[in-house]
């Protein structure tokens, strides 16, 4: 073999093995598209792993348990990030007649993660983890919480000031252009330098949770805003007349 065609040959072989090993990695990394779900699911126990002895659940309702199912119909595929963020961390385990399923839940609701409210891990028979996102409404299901409809509508309102975010949960899902409209209408501010206005952006993990990041606060500026105008999407208000200031939301810069 002439050295030219030779050196075609080498480097032909060269370029498979890279292409080889370029997908190998991507097959390692896709997301398992199924998240595997028991037949027949007799009971759910649900354990805290942060070691807090509240919200610890036994599900074994039929109605109860197969509106957790169904909800688990509703998780998407995701990854596991280095690092993965934490929240509260729940062991649940399933069991059937013969079987038994285990996962690991991630409760990220109150957190200033901003795609994902909740996620879920499994592992494989090779001991391989594998993670799912689910809406916020699950963890509600996850505690045989589903009588929507006999509670007053509420959102809850947290600050982190490490990441210039304000958190909002709700238990019914958001009319999204009535949260956009709301914070618009009724921004205020202090501290900032003449002419300059908060930047802000919107994300939403799910219906029934956003997360407006700031991205210019200093630490003598802070920012505040009113969210009564919100409504739900069945046209419900969030107001309670008894509880005025329950819909305001401060953030001091840092």
């Amino acid at each position: 073999m002439k050295p030219s065609k030779r050196w075609v040959l080498i480097i032909v072989i060269m370029l498979w093995l890279a292409v080889g090993c370029e997908n190998s990695v991507q097959q390692a990394n896709e997301p398992k598209p199924i998240l595997p779900i028991l037949d027949q699911v007799q009971s759910v126990t649900v354990t805290s792993i942060n070691g807090l002895s509240e919200g610890l659940s036994l599900l074994e309702q039929q109605a109860d348990i197969a509106l957790l199912l169904q909800g688990l119909m509703d998780a998407h595929p995701s990854y596991i990030d280095d690092p993965e963020p934490s929240g509260l961390m729940y062991e649940v385990e399933m069991k059937s007649d013969k079987q038994a399923q285990t996962y690991t839940v991630n409760d990220l609701r109150t957190t200033d993660s901003l795609d994902t409210g909740v996620k879920i891990y499994t592992k494989d028979n090779d001991g391989q983890s594998h993670a799912w996102t689910l809406p916020s409404e699950w963890i509600r299901l996850l505690f045989g919480i589903n009588a929507v409809d006999l509670e007053e509508p509420i959102l809850s309102i947290s600050a982190n000031e490490d990441s210039s975010s304000v958190i909002v949960l709700s238990n019914r899902n958001m009319k999204r252009e009535t949260v956009r409209d709301a914070i618009a209408n009724t921004l205020a501010f202090s501290g900032m330098a003449a002419n300059e206005q908060p930047k802000y952006d919107i994300y939403w993990s799910d219906s029934q949770r956003f997360v407006v990041r700031f991205t210019n606060l200093t630490a003598k500026s802070a920012v505040q805003f009113q969210l009564d105008a919100v409504q739900a999407e069945t046209g419900e208000s969030f107001v309670n007349k008894t509880q005025k200031n329950r819909n305001h939301a401060t953030l001091k810069g840092r």
